[in-house]
């Protein structure tokens, strides 16, 4: 059931004509949400509807190439997201969370640093040192757990850690 959740996803992302409508649609509509649905149903189109609530599928496939990829998320006023550039457009995939609900939207936005090529994610492009990350990740939570053991708090070694970064760029 996972993999053919997933297949959906990728084939929903893959969909060139997704692609022209967000084009066209983000002309119009700058930024938007699912929850637009509920508040502009008279004024949305059957095509609009349905490729709003495509935001959730993008984003989930977006998330999981960014999560193995160890892309880090822009970080929003209440939630995160990933800036995606299609030929020369990019757009903000995210997410928002308040106290009842997730909801999922796109921005088209200006040019950023940091950003996934769409082509990325449709040919699943791996980054060559995958494995020697996933190395330093074990390393690094062996260090943790012992630390835990001790009784150091896990926030206290986040801080130390971003701490020390700061102090040796000073020295």
């Amino acid at each position: 059931m996972e993999e053919n959740r997933y297949d959906n996803n990728i084939r929903v992302f893959s969909d060139l004509n997704y692609w022209k409508w967000l084009d066209k649609f983000t002309q119009k509509y700058q930024v938007f949400s699912d929850v637009n649905i509920l508040y502009n149903t008279k004024s949305l189109i059957k095509e609009d509807i349905t490729n709003i609530n495509n935001l959730r599928k993008i984003f989930n496939v977006i998330y999981n190439y960014g999560k193995n990829s160890f892309i880090s998320m822009n970080s929003e006023i209440y939630g995160y997201s990933y800036t995606i550039k299609k030929g020369d457009i990019y757009y903000d995939f995210g997410y928002l969370e308040d106290l009842n609900a997730i909801s999922y939207f796109c921005r088209r936005s200006k040019n950023r640093n940091s950003y996934i090529e769409y082509n990325d994610i449709i040919n699943n492009t791996k980054i060559s040192n995958k494995e020697e990350i996933y190395n330093l990740f074990e390393k690094i939570s062996e260090c943790v757990d012992e630390l835990d053991e001790l009784g150091i708090d896990r926030k206290i070694i986040v801080e130390y850690i971003g701490y020390n970064k700061k102090v040796n760029k000073i020295k």
